[in-house]
């Protein structure tokens, strides 16, 4: 089916068009499906499903052109059955952990049903029972020996917004964070004119400062999919660095710049027409900070290297040691002892380190588990043999080798 809108409750309407003498239809997706509907098929005719199943089926109900009320809550001709008021209704927002794994599912129980598994989008609506823990996946069926990332537990407040943070627990589990947020069957009108027509659009500019190569701009609400809408090539300012362009609603809330695995902070002010960004080498969190150029370009390189004050090295994993969001390490010896050092993204698919001062005669490089910030040999997954330390080389992870390498 094809995407019409998004209702006033945040729910993505789709629409179809089928032959006017069938039967009977069933909508279905992600393994789910309504039960069979036979009656009340003509053109223009809206269904919505209800959390009641009939056997593995869920249930519907017909509504016309427009719901009268939010489809969780809407009254059928039929009481409810006990599963079902034992489901709360809330929107989750993945925005700070974009990137860390391609699938979200939701683990919900209560203490009268077992786990089950729910798929979820990125944004929107989640029903789920007083309990659950989201996890990411980079397979489309959830199992916990394969995920990729988790969350606390949580207890639902039913009707709120849930934040997932990028930060962790002292277990290594994302924390979380609930918003209040009012019931849109209460909003009043605006005190004032909006400064922008809904319908209108704007266009915003991105310097990719740090070379990642290619450039796509995701904003919220209805921004689609992660990574977003793919920005155009605009020139190549005085420093040789590539200036991206896209126009984008008048209205949105907040925009993220990405690129080949790396992405801004989310930015939520100075979204006005023409206006320009450019990343800094600085992070918060797992994203590169931002400055705000308008249309001017910065007055000097705004990410010059520091100047290396020991042997720098260069580093290139390929696509078996990027997997499962790994962090990478060095290990470095010699005649006076030994010692640890993490990489750092240069944003092109490279990682560099600058040895800490010492007599250091070889260097392993190490793919760590990413939920341990410790460097030690029991948080490693894979490493290279030891090598020779020459200042500025690169080494490269040979393809389709984990182990035992050698650049």
């Amino acid at each position: 089916m094809t995407k019409a809108e998004v209702n006033d409750y945040g729910q993505q309407v789709y629409t179809a068009e089928i032959p006017a003498n069938v039967d009977g239809i069933i909508f279905n997706g992600n393994g789910s499906q309504t039960v069979d509907i036979k009656e009340g098929i003509a053109d223009g005719a809206q269904w919505y499903t209800i959390d009641e199943k009939e056997g593995t089926a869920y249930k519907v109900v017909l509504v016309g052109e427009t719901p009268t009320e939010e489809a969780t809550t809407a009254e059928t001709s039929e009481e409810p059955t006990t599963e079902a008021a034992h489901f709360n209704s809330f929107y989750v927002d993945f925005t700070a952990v974009l990137g860390q794994g391609t699938n979200w599912y939701a683990w919900t129980w209560d203490d009268d049903h077992a786990g089950e598994w729910r798929p979820v989008e990125k944004f929107g609506y989640v029903s789920s029972y007083e309990n659950v823990v989201f996890a990411s996946f980079n397979t489309d069926v959830p199992d916990w020996d394969s995920k990729v990332v988790q969350t606390e537990n949580i207890k639902v407040e039913d009707g709120n917004t849930l934040y997932i943070l990028n930060e962790k627990d002292e277990n290594g589990n994302l924390k979380t964070s609930w918003k209040a947020v009012e019931d849109p069957t209460e909003a009043t009108e605006p005190t004032e004119e909006p400064t922008e027509e809904p319908g209108d659009t704007i266009t915003v500019k991105f310097t990719d400062a740090l070379g990642w190569g290619t450039a796509n701009v995701y904003y919220w609400p209805n921004g689609g999919d992660w990574p977003g809408s793919a920005m155009t090539k605009a020139e190549v300012n005085d420093y040789g660095q590539q200036v991206y362009t896209a126009e984008i609603p008048a209205n949105v809330d907040g925009i993220i710049f990405n690129g080949n695995g790396s992405q801004t902070v989310d930015i939520k002010e100075g979204i006005t027409d023409g206006a320009q960004w450019y990343t800094v080498n600085e992070k918060d969190g797992n994203a590169y900070k931002v400055v705000l150029v308008g249309e001017q370009e910065p007055t000097e390189d705004p990410t010059p290297d520091p100047e290396p004050q020991g042997t720098t090295l260069k580093f290139k994993p390929n696509n078996n040691w990027t997997q499962a969001n790994a962090r990478f390490a060095v290990y470095v010896f010699g005649d006076n002892g030994d010692a640890w050092a993490d990489l750092t993204s240069a944003g092109d698919g490279t990682y560099t380190v600058t040895l800490p001062d010492g007599n250091w005669k070889k260097v392993i490089f190490v793919r760590m588990n990413p939920d341990k910030k410790e460097n030690n040999w029991s948080n490693k997954w894979n490493q290279s043999n030891d090598l020779d330390i020459t200042d500025g080389k690169l080494y490269t992870v040979p393809a389709g080798v984990w182990d035992n390498w050698t650049a």
